[in-house]
């Protein structure tokens, strides 16, 4: 590391202390390389960053003394020294408190429930939430131990979405009713199996007209292997039979939930029927702070957390349609499939079924030890409609621990791939691939023939075309973007049967590395990541494994 920006050291300036924020100027440094970014620090702790000569901490306490020092990095990563301390004591005033989230009206649940009763108070709770009500309304639950029908199919209408008054800053804008576990931790709420087959834990059924606007937060749901945890379903008679009615889902979200030993975590079902066609849609959707362990079980061939089949509710190709977020999937096993298809961690697939449109992305996730890839993205060429698909700042891990899939011609911790009858066509979908890490842990499926059974961290799928014919709108990464991949073959990153297998070290696209030391050097060179030793997984906010590191998302920055 370079010794440099020492003007820093003597020209930190306090401009402003009030009696939350303190605001902090500095002279450029003299280096002549220049800083790229600037590090703050307080009391030695880092609290955030700046790419200007100044930054103001909101998270001040009134009447305080806290010491603040200043480093800077340039675009290679090198961090100069820290500043001297600028000490600062704050103004008086009232303590800075968070606003408090204030629900429009708030009902209660228990186990002992009766929906005959109002639901106003604990002592009067409801047995399910299948009552009318609005955007902003909290339910909620009561510790205990569920059973699942109290919440397949047992939902009621929300009207009144967005909501205008409410929410934290009392001007609404919130586009649910959450159902909220109110026990002290994760496993307070636990809604269990077993179920009828193919019958969810939590369901919203649009034959009961109630597949839109609902969170649920805070549940433990386990021990129904036969049976998905969470599915929105937008066919009317399961899925046998004629089609019947098809319904429009949206604005669903599972929201820090924990999901174990069941057919699926989280998934659609539109039972194949219709494809092509919009309605039926399913989008708006969100899957944020899930953890995923054994949970796609379902013969049918899943993966724990599935878009699948989604469509379109509106016009808006713009719009954030479908968000996974800081989700945990791993071990993930399918034997009933095995060597079918399918088994994925994370999967996006046919989403062009009910031609979807907007933005649809899996971003900071971890996903490991599934059976077949960790995160999959499969265009059926169901429709052409144009979409947009991101996977970002993920770390998929030994994934493909599975036998392998017959007819498989590659397959990678992170794949992009197309169905066979695909071949000609041109995918209309935009795809982003930037800031993962991907490992393959084993070179190739046993016992399967070795032109068929390769395992890279990175696999594209281009039905015997060109990649940049059959994906001509696919981003492998940019300069300050790089995926890291790792892998057991001679290269990390294999396009199918075609061109160079190998983006190589120098190309803007990916880091391919032979040893995890590259890792470190990657995470300090790209904009807003902290500095970290040895690995990622020493800054992440939930380290899973120190065989595994995590890619960083800049946007939880944290002190390593």
């Amino acid at each position: 590391m370079r010794s440099f920006f020492l003007a820093i050291a003597f020209l930190l300036l306090t401009l402003q202390a009030a009696a939350n924020d303190v605001q902090l100027n500095w002279n450029p440094p003299t280096d002549n390389v220049g800083a790229a970014r600037y590090k703050v620090y307080r009391n030695g702790i880092y609290i955030g960053f700046s790419t200007t000569n100044s930054y103001i901490d909101h998270t001040a306490q009134p009447s305080t003394t806290y010491n603040y020092t200043v480093s800077a990095v340039d675009a290679a990563g090198n961090e100069s020294a820290q500043s001297t301390v600028t000490s600062v004591t704050t103004g008086t005033g009232a303590p800075l408190v968070e606003p408090e989230f204030v629900p429009l009206h708030k009902y209660f649940i228990s186990t002992t429930g009766n929906d005959a009763n109002d639901g106003l108070t604990p002592a009067t709770t409801w047995a399910t939430p299948n009552h009318p009500v609005v955007c902003g309304d909290v339910i909620i639950v009561q510790s205990g131990t569920y059973n699942a029908g109290q919440f397949s199919g047992k939902f009621g209408n929300v009207s009144n979405c967005p909501s205008t008054t409410g929410g934290i800053d009392g001007a609404g804008g919130i586009y649910f009713a959450v159902l909220l576990c109110g026990g002290p931790d994760l496993m307070s709420c636990k809604i269990t199996g077993p179920m009828p087959f193919d019958e969810p834990l939590v369901k919203w059924h649009g034959q009961l007209g109630n597949t839109h606007n609902w969170a649920v937060s805070g549940f433990l749901l386990a021990n129904a292997p036969n049976s998905r945890a969470f599915e929105i379903r937008i066919v009317d008679n399961g899925c046998t039979g004629a089609p019947g009615t098809l319904y429009t889902a949206h604005h669903i979200a599972s929201i820090n939930n924990v999901v174990t030993n069941t057919g699926q975590a989280f998934g659609l079902n539109d039972c194949g029927i219709a494809r092509g066609q919009n309605p039926p849609a399913a989008d708006y959707l969100a899957i944020v702070g899930t953890i995923a362990q054994n949970s796609n079980q379902d013969g049918i061939c899943l993966a724990a957390l599935d878009f699948v089949g989604t469509g379109a509710s509106d016009g808006a190709t713009t719009a954030i349609k479908g968000f996974m977020y800081g989700n945990f999937a791993w071990s993930n096993q399918v034997p009933a499939c095995n060597p079918t298809f399918d088994g994925e961690g994370i999967m996006f697939d046919t989403m062009e079924a009910h031609k979807a449109n907007g933005i649809w992305t899996a971003k900071n996730n971890a996903v490991w030890n599934s059976m077949r890839y960790g995160i999959h993205f499969f265009w059926q060429c169901a429709t052409t409609t144009p979409f947009t698909v991101n996977f970002l700042n993920n770390t998929v891990f030994a994934n493909n621990a599975g036998r392998g899939v017959i007819g498989t011609a590659l397959a990678g911790e992170i794949n992009v791939a197309s169905n066979t009858g695909c071949q000609g066509f041109n995918v209309p979908v935009t795809v982003n691939i930037k800031n993962n890490i991907g490992k393959a842990t084993i070179a190739q499926y046993p016992a399967m023939p070795p032109d068929t059974s390769f395992i890279y961290a990175f696999a594209l799928g281009t039905r015997n075309q060109p990649p940049a014919t059959h994906w001509p709108s696919l981003v492998l990464g940019t300069a300050g973007n790089e995926n890291v991949w790792k892998g057991q073959q001679t290269v990390c990153v294999k396009f199918n049967r075609v061109g160079s297998c190998d983006p190589g070290d120098t190309s803007p696209s990916a880091i391919v590395s032979t040893t995890w030391a590259r890792t470190s050097t990657w995470i300090r060179r790209s904009p807003m990541k902290p500095i970290c030793s040895p690995i990622a997984w020493a800054c992440r906010i939930v380290p899973v494994s120190k065989t595994s590191p995590l890619a960083w998302d800049g946007m939880r920055t944290r002190a390593c």
